[in-house]
């Protein structure tokens, strides 16, 4: 009897190993079916076609942000939104390199990659200060990349973010700060002796003389730029260098040299293939022809730098050019002619501002998005972590199953052969069961928590029956209009119809006091914050927290969008808040 017994133990014994290895065999299965191999293979095609063949690269890359795992592979996630920021780069398509970037930047952040999120906040400075000049972003990022740059202690970065700072405040007409990092700048590329970082400094020193009026040092310090570039071969930095000098020799009244210099910079950027830069230096050019009265020389080439900048569809080119016909024609007595490219000059120039305007919209819509699809990837993540739980649990069974038979065959082969040993066997039962209870507990607790979610659903539930009794509101207006037969069962209808919704102002006491219970201590720390603020205002902050919309918050509360975006404004005022922050950002972070 006792083998039999033994042989029953070991094959559930088995069972319970089986049962266990099988279930660890699946999640293995599951994993490998849900890694990024695949997004892995196309990021990889991707990478091999840049930068020759960007339409292409994009086309795979595209592929590999769709099946990237985030959860599973977030660095390859990462990796892929920075090379599509690159490849839009590549298009000169600012706005949507710059929203890749900041998916990028946000999950380098959260990986611990200093050296690459660095990187990516370099780039977002300067596709910032490249994006209609907002000098406001690109300081920003480049600060934050410098913070990571100084902890890395990497010379040559900290060197070139200097730099950009430098350039930032240069656009911002702010000189004394711009020539500190120009200077820091050129101390730490000496000090690693990295020739093209000082030759890019000697030429933003020279700047500085520029416009601080003092051209001879200007010139010094131009040349010495490019004495080092024509060392190096770079072919860029020295056209860089001589329309810089051709610009001073301009304001010397050294027309033939500014000619010369302005010339060999346009045959540089031609070579090297720099369409927006071959512009400036051809209307450079065409101003000096009108400084010195040639208007013949200047028409023909603004009219050349007109036909090209059509081509390319480059708009701030053609409101400059515009504006040169204008004066062209207007100095040899075609105001006709001059009033038309006038009239084309400020099309254009309004067009740019309207871009600008829209540009700066999709910013924050891009800032607004970024936002809502990381609470839905946390929201995906707390899905997972509760179906792990779930599946923990139900193992937890099975495994409390299979010893309870285990203790029941024990039990039973102990009251055969040794009675004495039932107290002991009763005792291991006692603890298997607390074991099982306490496993049904943390169950219910997980519950009761997932429950709290329920307050977002009854809030919108309310919403649905507040624009019932709107919809009921109406048909009662309409009521005379029905003939009188008809009259008397629509009222029936209209009395079946209020019965069903008469809870809705208990069920709103309801919602308000679940709020209430819910954001104790947000309402706690924004009276703390606002000490002015009214119990309407705290309930409108938090309906705002549940993310609900104006539209939502209005059918709630049975007030009209108009009086919600009221309050809205009172309260965004009473917070002191600008128009480009987000109110429902600012309250998250209380």
């Amino acid at each position: 009897m006792s083998k039999k017994i033994y042989r029953f133990l070991f094959f559930l014994l088995l069972l319970t190993f089986y049962h266990k290895s099988y279930s660890s065999h699946q999640d293995t299965l599951k994993l490998s079916d849900t890694t990024s191999s695949r997004a892995s293979q196309y990021f990889y095609k991707a990478l091999n076609y840049f930068p020759e063949n960007v339409e292409r690269s994009i086309l795979y890359n595209k592929e590999a942000l769709k099946t990237v795992n985030h959860r599973l592979d977030p660095e390859l996630n990462a990796n892929v939104n920075k090379l599509m920021g690159e490849l839009f780069e590549k298009k000169n398509n600012i706005q949507p390199a710059i929203n890749y970037y900041l998916i990028s930047a946000k999950i380098y952040k959260g990986l611990s990659k200093p050296e690459m999120l660095c990187k990516v906040y370099e780039k977002l400075g300067q596709l910032y200060f490249h994006d209609n000049y907002n000098l406001e972003r690109a300081l920003f990022y480049n600060n934050k990349a410098l913070e990571i740059a100084v902890k890395l202690d990497n010379s040559n970065l900290i060197a070139r973010i200097y730099n950009q700072i430098g350039g930032i405040f240069f656009n911002q007409n702010n000189i004394d700060e711009a020539s500190i990092y120009f200077a820091k700048a050129l101390n730490l590329w000496k000090k690693v002796d990295n020739s093209d970082g000082i030759a890019k400094s000697y030429n933003n020193i020279g700047e500085i003389y520029r416009v601080n009026n003092q051209p001879e040092k200007a010139v010094e310090y131009y040349n010495k730029s490019l004495k080092i570039n024509k060392e190096i071969g770079s072919i860029y930095n020295k056209a860089v260098n001589y329309e810089n000098l051709g610009i001073v020799e301009r304001m010397q009244g050294n027309n033939k040299e500014a000619f010369r210099s302005l010339e060999k910079s346009l045959s540089l950027y031609t070579k090297e293939n720099h369409f927006d830069d071959k512009l400036k230096v051809m209307l450079l050019i065409g101003d000096e022809y009108v400084a010195l009265k040639n208007y013949h020389k200047a028409f023909k080439l603004y009219k050349k730098v007109y036909r090209l900048s059509k081509q390319k569809d480059q708009w701030n080119y053609l409101s400059t050019v515009a504006k040169g016909l204008s004066e062209v024609f207007e100095k040899t007595g075609h105001p006709i002619k001059a009033l038309h490219y006038f009239k084309i000059h400020s099309q254009y120039k309004d067009s740019i501002h309207n871009k600008k305007q829209k540009e700066q919209i999709t910013d924050l819509q891009t800032h607004f998005l970024n936002d809502i699809q990381e609470k839905e990837i946390k929201i995906k993540d707390n899905e997972i972590t509760l179906l792990q739980r779930e599946k923990k649990i139900k193992q937890l069974q099975f495994y409390f199953l299979i010893a309870g038979l285990i203790v029941l065959v024990i039990i039973a082969s102990l009251l055969i052969s040794r009675y004495r040993s039932q107290i002991k066997k009763e005792r291991l039962l006692s603890l298997k069961n607390k074991e099982l209870h306490k496993a049904q507990r943390e169950l219910m607790e997980l519950e009761i928590k997932s429950k709290d979610n329920d307050l977002v659903n009854f809030a919108f539930h309310l919403v649905e029956k507040n624009n019932f009794l709107k919809e009921i509101k109406i048909q009662l207006k309409n009521l005379n209009s029905y003939p009188e037969d008809e009259k008397s069962k629509k009222i029936k209808e209209l009395i079946a119809n209020v019965q069903q919704i008469l809870q809705v102002q208990q069920q709103l006491e309801q919602l308000k006091y679940k709020v209430n219970q819910t954001y104790q201590g947000f309402f706690r720390r924004l009276k703390k914050r606002l000490p002015s603020i009214t119990k309407n205002e705290e309930r409108l902050c938090a309906l705002l927290r549940l993310n609900l919309s104006s539209k939502e918050i209005a059918a709630l509360n049975n007030i009209s969008i108009k009086a919600v975006e009221m309050s809205r404004y009172r309260l965004r005022k009473k917070c002191g808040i600008g128009n480009n922050e987000n109110l429902c950002d600012y309250l998250e972070e209380i």
